[in-house]
């Protein structure tokens, strides 16, 4: 099997719970992802595993001082299979708190945050 074949609506864009779907189905196949798995020190490494029009799949591999920086999604909604460890996702408010969201493996877990939102992720540490 490879990443394209993994189960999925096509020929359309992804409903959250079929993105979510699609990153756990993706997730529980390691066969698929694991010989992409690389741990840099320095920076945090990704791999694209599939892309069509409606779709794309990433591996990103996380220390602990790594993050995204401030970015966007434009209009793209996304789903986050969270392997190993942890990780936080803070999205910038104007004149509200800041509003977190932390995962911690294993965990699937969709976003769509609206198309002014900005995002800043990184790895976590997760209390009970």
């Amino acid at each position: 099997m490879t990443v394209s074949q993994v189960p999925r609506p096509r020929g359309r864009d992804l409903s959250a719970a079929e993105l979510e779907g699609f990153a756990r189905a993706l997730a529980w196949r390691p066969e698929l992802w694991i010989e992409h798995v690389r741990h840099d020190e320095s920076q945090r490494s990704y791999e694209e595993l599939f892309g069509d029009e409606h779709v794309t799949a990433w591996l990103i591999c996380w220390m602990r001082d790594h993050d995204t920086g401030f970015h966007d999604h434009d209009l793209s909604s996304g789903a986050v299979a969270v392997l190993s460890g942890a990780v936080r996702e803070e999205r910038l408010a104007i004149r509200r708190p800041t509003l977190q969201i932390a995962s911690s493996a294993p965990a699937v877990a969709s976003t769509s945050p609206p198309p002014t939102s900005i995002a800043f992720v990184m790895p976590a540490v997760i209390r009970p």
